[in-house]
Parts: C-alpha cells; structure tokens; sequence
C-alpha cells in the first residue's frame, strides 16, 4: 500500500536533516508516495518499489547501480555516514538525488511513516 504522493522538496524540512550531496542541480520537484529501509541489495532489488526513496547506511557504488534499476526517487545514506566523491559523481551522473542525514534509518522511517508515507 502506497501513501499519499508528495513532491521531495516538501521533505526537505529541517526535522529531517537531509543534507543534499549531489554536486548538480537536481529536480526536487519529483513526486514520491513510499520509501523502503533495507541494506541488504539484493533485497531492495526484490522488496523495493519502483521510484520510491530508499534509506540505508551503505555508501558504495553498488547503491546507485541498485538505485538505477529502481528508478529511485532518492537515497538517503542514513547515520551520518560519509560518501565516497566518486559515488556522489556516479549519482549526478544517474540523476540519482543523493541525500544524507545523521538520523538512524529506524527514527526517519518513522518520521516519513508520519508523514503520510507507507
């Protein structure tokens, strides 16, 4: 079951604390209704929904090769964790929205679930 659809710039509130790593412009106007939690790929690549927001704490190339496949709306690398300078070019050059926050992937899955996301 999908939440109600909202755009992502309506998610950058400072509660959230996302910081955007991508060096481009990205469009934040997308429209994105769910997120999954998970750090296993390969499960994200079977559970996922297709162009949702995906936390997780891994921070390597794989993430935006995965992300691609999904045509995720965003990742959010979650617990402050840095990114590698060459996953960040790798997700400019995917379209991918890079964001990180230093929220646990467990608190801003229950903020989103507050806000309307499922």
């Amino acid at each position: 079951m999908l939440g109600e659809c909202m755009l992502i710039k309506e998610l950058m509130v400072p509660e959230l604390k996302f910081t955007v790593l991508n060096k481009k412009q990205m469009d934040l106007n997308k429209e994105v209704a769910t997120c999954y939690t998970c750090d296993l790929l390969s499960q994200v690549l079977s559970k996922a929904v297709r162009g949702s927001i995906w936390l997780t704490i891994q921070n390597h190339m794989n993430v935006i090769g995965v992300a691609t496949m999904l045509d995720m709306k965003a990742v959010v690398i979650c617990d402050g964790r840095e990114v590698p300078k060459p996953v960040q070019d790798k997700a400019d050059g995917e379209n991918i929205l890079l964001l990180s926050t230093p929220l646990s992937a467990f608190e801003l899955s229950g903020m989103l679930y507050e806000r309307g996301f499922r």
